[in-house]
């Protein structure tokens, strides 16, 4: 497994100031920001964004944009700045309401959508993977699953988070499914109580089981959201995740 920083845990901060925050802590690489980090449209940024990752021997793991699939209309932008950027997975959110098996006609429309631009995507060697999110049609497991088997393209895939309003062992059930089936990408890693955010060390225990179900070299594990947005805190969360992933 990979580790890196979802760079919109500090919007504030700049490129060059996250490059060097990542590197200090020894993770493997970033997923960049589309809404501040890396823009969409502004390729001469994401070119130097590139260049100074490949400079400091880190890898952009994703793009993270926000791209609504069903919503959004700027797809050709999205791929050609992820292009630039060197990234080899677009992170994009499936439409932007939650699974109705009563919708169809939405379900359709965002399967269809995300058929035509991963096969743009896999034109330029790229993976598409969904946000695993309430407010879209991954927002539930079953929808997750049931979303991806119907779009049935091999560069399709989900992240996953811990569902913060289930119990560890159902979030264990549906990690397994995902990584049996095939349909994992990556992983946002925090601990949360609710809406309050922890040290990562709090969910330690948690996370080693979360982290020992995912065997694929490729997937990386992300930190997100670190408690009171503490640089501090993101150093010491990055070596509990560390030791982790060594063990």
């Amino acid at each position: 497994m990979k580790t890196g920083l979802v760079s919109v845990t500090f919007r504030k901060l700049s490129a060059e100031q996250i490059i060097r925050l990542v590197k200090s802590a020894g993770l493997d690489g970033v997923e960049w920001g589309g809404d501040v980090h890396v823009c969409p449209g502004d390729y001469k940024n994401a070119d130097y964004v590139s260049g100074l990752m490949e400079e400091n021997c880190l890898e952009t793991i994703s793009y993270g944009s926000y791209f609504r699939v069903g919503e959004s209309d700027n797809f050709d932008e999205v791929l050609k700045t992820a292009v630039s950027l060197r990234a080899k997975n677009i992170r994009v959110w499936a439409g932007i309401r939650n699974f109705d098996p009563d919708d169809s006609d939405y379900f359709n429309k965002v399967k269809l959508e995300t058929q035509r631009i991963a096969d743009k995507a896999k034109e330029k060697d790229i993976d598409i993977s969904f946000e695993y999110h309430s407010g879209t049609l991954t927002s539930t497991q079953k929808s997750t699953v049931r979303l991806l088997s119907e779009i049935d393209r091999d560069n399709v895939f989900t992240y996953w988070q811990p569902n913060v309003s289930s119990m560890p062992e159902q979030n264990l059930a549906d990690i397994k499914e995902l990584v049996g089936l095939g349909m994992l990408k990556n992983i946002h890693a925090f601990v949360w109580r609710v809406h309050d955010r922890l040290p990562f060390s709090d969910g330690e225990d948690i996370w080693k089981k979360y982290l020992s179900i995912v065997k694929n070299e490729d997937t990386a594990v992300m930190l997100e959201f670190v408690k009171d947005d503490s640089v501090q805190q993101f150093e010491a969360d990055a070596q509990i995740l560390k030791n982790i992933i060594c063990r």
